[in-house]
């Protein structure tokens, strides 16, 4: 392990700062599309300039096909 999450957690929540720093080793990042009502995909677009810029960087997808119900607005975070 780099260093310990939690410790650094509770000091920057205690006390407004950290003593160590994470380097990128380890980043990641997750996009969600969340509609703005409820329906059914009808499609995506600008899938393949993702692939082209950043696919070496991509370890998981998932694309539900089109035509499948959008999550109910209610269960969105």
């Amino acid at each position: 392990m780099e260093f310990d999450l939690f410790r650094e957690w509770a000091l920057a929540v205690c006390y407004g700062q950290v003593d160590q720093h994470p380097s990128r080793r380890y980043a990641c990042g997750m996009i969600a599309l969340r509609p703005d009502r409820d329906g059914r995909i009808a499609g995506y677009e600008g899938g393949e300039e993702i692939w082209r810029r950043f696919g070496e960087c991509i370890v998981a997808h998932h694309f539900p096909p089109p035509g499948t119900p959008t999550q109910p607005i209610g269960l969105a975070i």
